[in-house]
């Protein structure tokens, strides 16, 4: 299994050396880095890389001079992803496909790994069939952060506000399947929104396993993935696509949800192609880059708004492959197809959404010229 960290920066990547000692620690070899650099990534971050780099730990950095040189040969995605956003990191997927990777790790430049966890070693089963308990819940949604340790209960971010602070009793099952994405989880600072940080935030002190290191949820569960300690298998290099956001809607500029509905595309084609998403290892800390809590929850309330008529309209689209880029292509024809609903959606939404669509197409003409090549 050849794996390889994905981030893009616009600092200098000193996380990677948590990842580097660790690796060390447990004995693991062959672990591979990309980082995307962007405009304002400073320069400094390239000789950093070449520093922690070695023959067990290979750092690559690409600046946007050799993004696109290396990938030009995808000029419509080039045109397609801005600079000075975070969706650059879909060239990050691109590149490590093309190098062979085979498990890609997305972490952000806060997501430390920890001296204790085997972050490596967590990911082993990841393209191997597993036994994992599986949760199911009658609200159709699992808060997995409920397999956090922490002073009060909370959420992900993203998680649908109107199916929070209900009973959501959990039932336990077995699932078994190929592990194709695992979806790490966070230790002191937790993924939330930015209501949960201005409400005064939340920490986290460990993890519950007594369910197992890693749980997965029943057929048909959801529960929001996002770009952060998550490993996916490259047979989902389809489903990886981070959307595009900048919209405008409700007079607010969307953010902040790109990793969060790829997550939830990517939980419905997983289920179509009877493969299994785990929750759990591998942890990491999170000491969370400085935030201006108000700006991030202006670019989030669209996204809250919107995101429970999107997944309605998700579920509705009869996914089938039998390959990933099938049902991929299933999901954006039934999304496109979903905006017709007028009731459902203004015109401001259908035009957003029209446009995320749009970008989905245009990474499906990529996965399908790399699968051609």
């Amino acid at each position: 299994m050849s794996v390889c960290l994905i981030l893009t920066t616009i600092a200098v990547p000193t996380v990677l050396e948590s990842y580097r000692r660790n690796a060390t620690r447990f004995g693991h070899r062959r672990i591979s880095c990309v980082v995307i650099g962007d405009r304002k990534t400073p320069p400094e971050a390239e000789e950093y890389c070449r520093k922690v780099s070695g023959p067990d730990f290979e750092v690559t950095f690409l600046d946007c001079e050799r993004q696109e040189r290396e990938l030009g040969k995808f000029p419509r995605l080039l045109e397609l992803l801005p600079y000075d956003s975070y969706e650059r990191k879909n060239l990050g997927y691109l590149w490590a496909y093309l190098a062979g990777h085979s498990v890609f790790v997305d972490i952000d430049d806060d997501n430390y790994a920890t001296d204790e966890d085997d972050f490596f070693g967590a990911l082993a089963t990841v393209g191997s069939e597993v036994t994992l308990r599986a949760v199911s819940s009658a609200t159709g949604f699992v808060n997995v952060c409920a397999l956090l340790r922490a002073e009060r209960r909370f959420y992900p971010r993203g998680f649908p506000v109107d199916r929070r602070w209900q009973d959501e009793r959990w039932t336990i099952g077995v699932r078994r399947g190929r592990h194709v994405v695992a979806a790490g989880l966070w230790l002191e600072t937790p993924d939330v929104d930015a209501t949960a940080h201005l409400e005064g935030g939340v920490r986290t002190t460990g993890f519950d396993d007594r369910l197992g290191q890693q749980v997965t949820l029943a057929p048909g569960m959801l529960c929001p993935i996002n770009s952060q300690a998550t490993a996916i298998h490259r047979d989902l290099l389809p489903a990886m696509f981070l959307p595009l956001m900048g919209g405008r809607l409700y007079g607010q500029v969307i953010g902040r949800y790109q990793d969060i509905w790829r997550g939830y595309f990517l939980q419905a084609l997983v289920d179509a192609l009877d493969g299994v998403v785990s929750w759990g290892q591998p942890l990491v800390v999170q000491h969370r880059n400085p935030h201006d809590y108000l700006v991030d929850l202006r670019a989030e309330l669209p996204g809250m708004l919107l995101t429970p008529r999107l997944l309605d309209t998700m579920r509705a689209v009869q996914l089938r492959g039998p390959a990933c880029l099938d049902a991929y292509d299933g999901l954006v024809r039934g999304l496109r197809a979903g905006l017709q609903d007028a009731p459902r959606y203004s015109a401001d939404e259908r035009q957003l959404i029209a446009g995320l669509v749009d970008g989905m197409e245009i990474w499906s003409e990529v996965c399908s010229q790399v699968y051609r090549a």
